[in-house]
């Protein structure tokens, strides 16, 4: 092992992000309308060179941080609406 290769992997990351609102209108048949929109992994802050300073090549204790050119976790969107009848 060397620490030729050490880098500070400090972030800050807007991990999931939801917003709802409640649309104000009710009738006999209606009890209430919500719509949404969400976001993952929107953004991540770092002065790290890897792709994702949270992803390790596996669990054990030598290979934490080693990120070996993994496959970062990818961003969605995601809209809804909620119908309470």
């Amino acid at each position: 092992m060397s620490d030729r290769w050490i880098e500070d992997g400090s972030f800050l990351k807007l991990a999931n992000l939801r917003l709802t609102y409640a649309v104000p209108y009710s009738n006999s048949w209606l009890q209430g309308l919500k719509v949404w929109a969400e976001g993952n992994n929107l953004f991540t802050i770092t002065k790290y060179l890897g792709t994702d300073p949270e992803v390790s090549a596996r669990n054990s204790a030598l290979y934490q941080g080693v990120d070996n050119g993994l496959v970062p976790r990818g961003r969605s969107f995601n809209i809804g609406l909620a119908i309470n009848l």
